[in-house]
């Protein structure tokens, strides 16, 4: 539909005048060229909004003075910069400018939107990816389409397999409720930054041709995890996509992806984050829009599947042998017979106490010794959270500004956001082979005692305070007293308060503030708090939290290219390998 709108009387805009009319509440700049020409187009440069009215005319080539952004007059294409300006037809009737309002389609505007956006994660422009996504929500995309098809953009251009932008989209959409519409892009936009960072200018990865799986899902699994142990990415793909084809699912895909993830420590913990979350992205973009999972699941698991076959197996490293060994040694049939016969046992804290300071073989016992008394496996996750949490309450800052190692804050929070993640394994994946994971992440959280203080500090005594004094702490870089204020949220929440889930929210929405240098590191921001709150969510637990505030007021480094340069120089002239005292 258009409608034709009278703007002005032709004698008010002779040769080479501009004005600017407001048509329907939008800012349109008319030109009258020298040379006769009449051209209207969006006052609003779509770089940042600045006028175009007071550009700079060359014949048909305006300039927006701001930053140089150039656009032909004749139909808004941008000549340089990022995103062309809507242009409107322009005529005269009765001496009268006249210029077309078109209201687009709404189907043909996404999908230019879309196109847009494309574009923008490819060449790496934050800007105007962030200025796509707002478009789209106001059209009325849902928030968890877009955070899916982001992810899906992810595993479309991913050379080794999803990236962060994966778990941090489903993160991401969790914020949904607080941040409706276009404001969801605040946290959408880590997603966006992360994926466009370690994609750009990738081109779309080839996908195999699909392969039926056959009729019956349990047996295309075991041949998709046998795809996975060979490190045959396009077959265990290939599969995966056959199913699709299918119309199989959730229900008959998880499973797959649960075993071949439960087979070994993959990655840091990564792949165990990710196949927690990536099933939910799907069924909520599919709950929002019908069609949706079906159009995207292809990338996205695709990506997902190629990290998983891909995955660094860490549990063949050599700090791992003694720890393999003993794994090797478990019947996990046996205890999985056992497991919840007890749903009474409340041993967590002995657990707990043995993974934080307990030897190798205490830690092992420890955990396998609950297994066999019947222990829950909920309960059980309960206890390798709080020891995730004391990795955090713990660690020795000074080892993250060292150069000469690789661990860091950044390695730490990975103990409670697999712990996390494990506890979703555990509940979705009822067999046998999810108990090597909750002995990976036990070993993962008890391993890393090594980076803890010499001597560990007790907690300070709460102290009287808002949510203020806490962001002035955190930016002063004042860990007791972020952690004396803390404790006082914490402990007015017990005199049922929202102070402490008024904390979690703040230590969640730190990722959107600008308060860290590199996407990375706001990444972990987001998973960490957000899993800190969902913990104390669920069980009251405090640590977490106080955990995430002791990270977020101590001395972090934000950049790594000091330490790459100098792993480089030592690598090369001196034969040196890099330096991690948690393997």
């Amino acid at each position: 539909m258009s409608r034709w709108l009278p703007a002005l009387p032709l004698a008010d805009l002779p040769p080479g005048a501009v004005k600017v009319k407001k048509l329907e509440g939008r800012p349109v700049a008319l030109f009258h060229l020298d040379e006769g020409g009449l051209y209207a187009v969006d006052n609003r440069c779509p770089h940042e909004g600045y006028p175009l009215s007071q550009g700079a005319l060359s014949g048909c080539t305006l300039t927006c003075c701001w930053h140089n952004y150039k656009f032909d007059l004749r139909d808004g294409s941008c000549l340089k910069g990022d995103e062309d300006v809507a242009s409107f037809p322009v005529r005269v009737v009765d001496g009268t400018v006249e210029i077309e309002l078109v209201e687009p389609d709404p189907a043909a505007e996404r999908a230019r939107i879309l196109a847009s956006l494309d574009g923008a994660l490819w060449d790496g422009r934050t800007g105007q990816a962030a200025r796509d996504a707002v478009r789209l929500l106001q059209l009325g995309m849902p928030e968890a389409e877009l955070a899916a098809w982001v992810a899906a953009w992810d595993g479309r251009h991913c050379e080794w397999g999803a990236s962060h932008a994966l778990a941090v989209a489903a993160d991401a959409l969790l914020q949904a409720p607080r941040f409706p519409g276009p404001r969801f892009v605040e946290h959408l936009v880590q997603a966006m930054e992360l994926s466009s960072e370690a994609h750009v200018r990738r081109p779309p990865r080839a996908r195999p041709p699909a392969q039926d799986p056959g009729e019956d899902p349990v047996a295309a699994g075991l041949r998709f995890v046998a795809h996975v142990e060979e490190e045959d990415s396009e077959g265990a793909i290939a599969l995966v996509l056959g199913a699709l084809d299918r119309g199989w699912g959730r229900a008959e895909l998880e499973p797959w992806l649960w075993s071949a993830v439960c087979q070994h420590h993959l990655s840091f913990g990564h792949r165990l984050i990710y196949q927690a979350k990536v099933w939910d992205l799907l069924d909520a973009a599919e709950a929002a829009t019908p069609g949706a999972a079906a159009r995207l699941a292809p990338d996205l698991l695709s990506g997902h599947v190629l990290g998983v076959v891909a995955g660094t197996r860490e549990e063949v490293l050599p700090s791992w042998t003694a720890f393999r060994r003993r794994l090797a040694e478990v019947d996990l049939g046996s205890t999985w017979n056992r497991v919840g016969r007890d749903p009474s046992w409340s041993d967590q804290a002995r657990v707990a106490e043995s993974l934080t300071d307990g030897s190798v073989a205490e830690a092992f016992d420890a955990v396998q010794g609950a297994l066999a008394a019947g222990a829950p496996l909920q309960a059980l996750v309960d206890a390798l959270v709080a020891a995730a949490s004391q990795r955090l309450l713990r660690f020795d800052p000074d080892i993250d500004l060292r150069a000469d190692v690789q661990d860091g804050w950044l390695s730490v929070t990975h103990c409670l956001t697999a712990a996390e993640a494990l506890r979703q394994a555990v509940d979705r994946h009822r067999a046998p082979e999810v108990l090597r994971l909750v002995h990976f992440v036990a070993r993962m959280i008890h391993h890393h005692r090594v980076l803890d203080l010499a001597h560990p500090r007790g907690l300070p005594a709460p102290a009287p305070g808002d949510l203020a004094d806490l962001d002035s702490a955190l930016a002063r870089g004042e860990a007791d007293r972020a952690l004396a204020l803390a404790q006082h949220l914490l402990a007015a929440d017990a005199q049922d308060t929202e102070d402490a889930e008024a904390l979690g929210l703040y230590l969640v929405d730190r990722a959107r503030l600008d308060a860290y240098t590199v996407p990375i590191v706001s990444a972990h921001v987001l998973k960490t708090a957000w899993v800190a709150l969902s913990e104390h969510r669920r069980t009251g637990a405090r640590a977490p939290l106080l955990g995430v505030v002791r990270w977020l007021a101590s001395p972090s480094r934000q950049r790594w290219t000091g330490r790459t340069v100098g792993e480089a120089l030592a690598f090369v002239l001196e034969g040196k390998v890099p330096r991690v005292l948690a393997p």
